[in-house]
Order: C-alpha cells, then sequence, then structure tokens
C-alpha cells in the first residue's frame, strides 16, 4: 500500500532470516562509512567546495532513502519544522564541518579511533541530562578510552612540524563526536523522530553554509564524481542502511556491527596511500579498542542474543 513504510519491524524478530537482514544491513553502512577518509585522500578542492556537493549529494540520497522507506513521494516535513528539530539540523550540520576538517588535518585512524569513543559520549550526555546512571563497566571502559585519546593528543602534539595541523584535526574529530552525541541523546528524548529527514535537511543547510565561500564549478568531472560517491556512500548510504537495519537487532548488535568502521577505515587508506598511522595512534587506539569491546561484549553477555 502506497505510503506504508516498506522497511518495518518483522512480526517475528526472532526468526534467523530477520536477523541476518539487520545484521547485514548495520554491517553494510559500516562498510559504507568506513570509506570516508578514502574519499577524502582522494579529493584535491577545498573544505567549502567538499562540504558544498557532499551536501548537495547527501541531500538528494537520503530524501530519496526517505521516499524508498514511506513507499511514496511523502516527505515528513512537518514533524521537522520544530525547535527541538531545528536545534538537531543546525548541530548535525556542525557536525559535519568538523569531520571534514578533521579528515583535512590529521590522519583517518585517529579521526575513526576518535569517533569511536561516540558511545562513551553519549552515555556521560545522558547521565546529565537525562539522569540516566552510567554503570560501573561504562565508567570503567570510558576512562580507558579516554586515557587512549590523551595519548594520541599527545602524540599529534610530539611532530614539532605537524603538530598544529594535527592537533586542529584531533580537536575537530572531537568536536564531531561531541555533537553526535549531543544528537543522539536529543532523539533519545524524542523517539520516532523523522531522522532521515531531518539528517537531509543538516545536509542541505552545511551546503548553503559553504556556498559562499566554496567553488563548486571550478571542479573538474572526475572529482564531481568522487564528490558525489562521497555523499551518497557515507550519507545515503551509511546513515540509510543504519537507519534501517538497527531497526531489526538488538541495540547491543548493531552496536558491535558499527563498531567494525574501526579497523576498516584506516585499512583503506593504509592500502590505496600507504598513509601508516604514527605510533601514538597505535597505542591510544589499542585503548579505545578494548574499551569499546569490552563494553560491548559485557552488554551482549548481560542481555544475551538471539
Amino acid at each position: 500500500m502506497k505510503g506504508e513504510p516498506l522497511f518495518t519491524r518483522a512480526s517475528h524478530p526472532e526468526r534467523a532470516d530477520v536477523d541476518r537482514l539487520g545484521l547485514v544491513l548495520v554491517l553494510a553502512s559500516a562498510i559504507a562509512w568506513s570509506t570516508s577518509g578514502l574519499f577524502m585522500r582522494s579529493l584535491t578542492p577545498d573544505i567549502w567546495t567538499i562540504l558544498f556537493w557532499r551536501g548537495f549529494f547527501g541531500c538528494l540520497s537520503i530524501l530519496a532513502l526517505a521516499m524508498i522507506e514511506n513507499r511514496g513521494w511523502k516527505i515528513e516535513w512537518r514533524r521537522v519544522m520544530t525547535l527541538t528539530a531545528i536545534s538537531l539540523i543546525i548541530i548535525s550540520a556542525f557536525g559535519k564541518f568538523a569531520f571534514i576538517s578533521a579528515l583535512k588535518n590529521t590522519s583517518v585512524a585517529n579521526v575513526t579511533i576518535i569517533y569511536a569513543t561516540l558511545p562513551f559520549w553519549t552515555a556521560g550526555l545522558a547521565w546529565v541530562w537525562l539522569g540516566e546512571k552510567a554503570g560501573f563497566k561504562t565508567l570503567c571502559a570510558s576512562t580507558i578510552a579516554g586515557i587512549g585519546v590523551v595519548v594520541m593528543l599527545g602524540g599529534s602534539l610530539s611532530d614539532v612540524e605537524v603538530s598544529a595541523e594535527h592537533f586542529f584535526g584531533d580537536i575537530m574529530a572531537l568536536c564531531m563526536t561531541f555533537s553526535m552525541a549531543i544528537m543522539t541523546v536529543i532523539m533519545r528524548r524524542n523517539r520516532g523522530f523523522p531522522m532521515l529527514e531531518a539528517t537531509a535537511l543538516s545536509a542541505l543547510l552545511a551546503m548553503m553554509i559553504a556556498a559562499p565561500l566554496a567553488e563548486p564549478f571550478s571542479v573538474g568531472a572526475g572529482q564531481i564524481a568522487l564528490l558525489a560517491g562521497f555523499g551518497i556512500v557515507t550519507q545515503g548510504l551509511g546513515l540509510g542502511l543504519y537507519t534501517i537495519g538497527a531497526r531489526r537487532v538488538p541495540s547491543v548488535q548493531a552496536a558491535l556491527l558499527g563498531a567494525t568502521e574501526v579497523p576498516f577505515s584506516p585499512l583503506w587508506v593504509w592500502i590505496a596511500f600507504n598513509e601508516v598511522p604514527p605510533a601514538a595512534t597505535f597505542v591510544g587506539g589499542g585503548l579505545v579498542i578494548v574499551a569499546i569491546g569490552w563494553h560491548i561484549m559485557g552488554e551482549l553477555m548481560s542481555h544475551g542474543t538471539h
């Protein structure tokens, strides 16, 4: 029936085929997100031009997914036009700027591993904002992950020649992660929020902000093709597949599969561009990955899986 959501929660979520579909979709979204660094290392335009075209193609692809999900041309604009939604859109647009700035100025490994601390930032904000108390394991894992990030920041400052550039990139990665944590808590307070529509508008806002400083038509056809892929793969497929797949599996399983982005992101860049992360990234990143793995596995064991 037209207008009925295409991807609804299955009537029998315990069925293995439904679980496999959800897991495959979430895993595919993580792989799509992991290509961000590969795209950025292949792009030559300035940050503002990248933001412009990524916002343009990202907005179109996300809107297309929203219409596919609703099985029609219906877009829930009215539900997005609220103060909460507008705040979410602005924060998301800032996160997009911070993300591109981070990838331009520091290693892909640093950006990925700093972003991997998102669950702990979210837990802290939810504790302060919503009064959701974090468990002892979460606090311990957050502390270990925090130490790992400090180690990486120290590594960026240790190299005199690139310290300012890399340190700025690391700070932008932290800002991007924090903005995503704020968005997550806002959505947690407003369940059923039309995520795809809001994200499409945030991509459009990022494009409009970048427009006065960008030179979109000075870019060659090859680079525009890469920019189109950047917007469609990392925003359309990455966000869209996760939004659909995460509805079909327990959140702890979605988080576990989403964490597979961490090793893939620097791997693609390492293979394609021989970008070898500094030693501090391996040490700090190892601490972050251990913290995430310990935390998620503990959740899986306590809640169980089917």
